[in-house]
This record gives C-alpha cells, structure tokens and sequence, in this order.
C-alpha cells in the first residue's frame, strides 16, 4: 500500500524508528485497493481504560488488531509468560501480549457494535466484524523459543528467518492469503467495500485520536507504551512533568459503563484502601503509596516505581535454578514483612505470586528483595 494512499491513516507519527519501519512492512505488503483499509498509531478510551493500538487493518480476508513487539535477541515463552533476551544481556518478562492485545479486540468491537446501525449503508454486513488479535514480531533475525500453544496468532516477517521453515508463518501472508479452509467454511465471509467504509465511518463516529503521550494524572505523565493491566486496572509507568528523571507507578481504577453508583463507590474504596495501607505502612518491603488522585478515567494511586522488579511467578520462571539459601531467604523476608504489615493491624486478603515483586538487591541489601503490593483488598484487624 502506498505511503500516500488515504485507505491508510497514521494516526500518530510515531516516536520510535523501529516501529515506523514495522508498520511500512505491513504497508508495502498489502495492496492499495478496495476494501482494505488501515489505520496506525491511535488510542481509543472503552469503559475508562486508555487502549493505544498499533495497527488495525481491514482487508479482503478480516478484520485485524496487530500488536508489534520489535525486541531483538531471542524470546522465550509459554501462553502466560513471554522473556526477551535482549543482546545486550537484558531480560524484560510481560505477560503473553496477546491477552492484552485480545482485549483491546474486544474493546473496540464493542464500540463498533454501538455505532454501526448509523454507520452500516444497505450492502453493508449486518454486524461489524469479528477482529482477530495479532501479535507481529517485527525483527527478522529474532529467535523464537515459544511453545506451540503460544505461537496460535503470532507471525514474523514474511520472507525473513522468523518466518522461514519451522517458524512463524509470515504477517502479509496471514491477512492476505484466503486459502481452502477459509474458502470452505460456511461461517467465513470476506469483507466488501460497503462493511470497510462502514467500519471507517463508525471509528470517526467513536472518535479515536492520536496516542495522547502527555495524558496526565495529576504532576505525572504517564508512559502508555509501559501500560500492564488487569480487568477494571491499568498500571502505567509515569514521569513527573517537572523532573522526568523522576518516575512513578501510576495505577488507575477505571470506573466502567455498567457500573452502578454503589459498584463506583466500591471501586473508589478499593483506590481509598490501597493508599490509606501502603502510605501509612511505611516499610522498606511495601510498595509504598504517595499520592490518591481522582482523575476523569477514575481513581488513581501513585506508588514508588521500581524498574529492576519483577512479579514473582515472572522472575520464578526466569530463575529456575535458584538456590536454596536464596529461596529460604526470600521466604523469610516474606514472613518478616507480613508480620510488620500484622502488627499494624492490616491484613493483606489478596496475597499471589502477582502481587509480590522481586528486585536485585542494592549495597547493603540480600541479594534478592521481596516487596509487597496490591492491597487494595487491605483491611483493618480490629
């Protein structure tokens, strides 16, 4: 598809290079002719959570939501848990981004569905499209060390090593190519040019717009491209607008279209909860909590940031021959932080391996350390 072409529009012009060169791969690859259509670069706000979107196309074949991961070395991962191992040494562990990216899929149909009895003219499909999430691991020279059962839905570069015998099918191939399987299915339809253009006049009703990299909560700026994020949850990555040397976790409550006043007051407790028990912990094994701020995607908490951390299950599956001294250790700072947290008389009531995180220890410190999070569930023993 041509640069020019107006079947494509970059919302946002990206800040990162790599991710400029993923998108003209997809573009070269696909032709510029109805009914495609594309749209790169945007974010979109569903039930108060922030969704930014990579790619999402429309071609002949379906409808796509691509998520681009462009991290050289070699992955390794399962359906749960992806690792890059990066060539410079690095590791960074991220829940398998199909999940997420399978949510924001979600998210978006259901904002087509709102819109598309306006939108949809008489040859139009009756419904909007299904969208199929997509995970494009864009570097050719990745190695790829995923299980079978995670590779569902991923695909390389067509023509490159990734995508060559044993690999990933290529990207273009799997949005393009309607093979015998497709062609057989009674329940598979290809999309005309009516259903695109409906799609495109129902996205410019929904209004999305250009990733906003200044959204702020309070003094903090938040990171969308570092976004975790669990249901009604999203945890960002923020910097202060003053200092950016300055980084915090900004975690946001999303109050949700359904939700009740009582289910937004409880919600609002939650936020309430989790700061009142961390910031007046105060222990050097607790995540602490700094700022509670009410914000227009709802309530939010500003925790200490720790870069180097990871969530336990994460860094137990990146560590596998940890030794026992290690082990025991660990265990113990547990036992000895829970305690603190007891005799302040605050229970935790969500304990998991996704609530605890581990770090590299620092001068002075065990060689791993255990911090405490999430309790938003926190009450008082009376």
């Amino acid at each position: 598809m041509d640069a020019s072409s107006a079947r494509w529009h970059r919302v946002t012009p990206s800040t990162f290079p790599w991710e400029d060169e993923a998108i003209d791969f997809l573009r070269g690859g696909i032709a510029d002719a109805d009914p495609t259509r594309a749209w790169s670069n945007f974010e979109f706000i569903a039930g108060g959570v922030i969704s930014e979107v990579d790619a999402f196309l429309l071609t002949r074949k379906g409808a796509f939501l691509i998520e681009i991961k462009s991290t050289p070395g070699r992955l390794v991962g399962d359906q749960q848990r992806w690792t890059f191992h990066r060539p410079d040494g690095g590791r960074t562990t991220m829940e398998n981004p199909l999940l997420v990216t399978n949510r924001k899929a979600k998210r978006i149909k259901s904002l087509l569905d709102a819109k598309w009895r306006k939108a949809a003219g008489n040859n139009a499909s009756p419904h909007p499209p299904f969208i199929q999430p997509l995970l494009f691991l864009s570097d050719p020279n990745l190695q790829v060390d995923l299980t079978p059962d995670a590779r569902v839905h991923v695909y390389g570069r067509d023509g490159s090593p990734v995508a060559g015998p044993g690999g990933l099918p290529g990207i273009i191939h799997a949005v393009t190519s309607i093979g015998g399987a497709e062609a057989a299915n009674p329940r598979f339809h290809q999309l005309n040019t009516p259903t695109t253009a409906a799609v495109a006049k129902a996205l410019e009703a929904i209004g999305i717009k250009e990733s906003d990299h200044t959204r702020k909560v309070g003094s903090w700026v938040l990171q969308l491209d570092t976004v975790t994020e669990r249901p009604g949850i999203q945890d960002f990555v923020a910097k202060h607008q003053k200092t950016p040397a300055v980084e915090r976790r900004v975690r946001i409550y999303s109050r949700q279209p359904m939700m009740s006043d009582e289910q937004a007051d409880s919600l609002r407790r939650a936020a309430d909860r989790e700061f009142l028990a961390t910031e007046r912990l105060q222990h050097p094994n607790v995540v602490r909590a700094f700022e509670r701020i009410d914000t227009d995607l709802g309530s939010a908490v500003v925790f200490a940031y720790e870069p180097d951390a990871l969530r336990l299950d994460h860094w137990l599956a990146a560590n596998p021959d940890l030794e026992l001294d290690d082990r025991l250790a660990m265990l113990r700072q547990l036992a000895e932080t829970l305690q603190a947290v007891h005799r302040r008389k605050v229970t935790h009531r969500a304990l998991s391996p996704g609530s605890i995180l581990v770090r590299p220890g620092r001068t002075g410190e065990p060689r791993w350390v255990v911090l405490v999070t999430d309790f938003s569930l926190a009450g008082r023993d009376h």
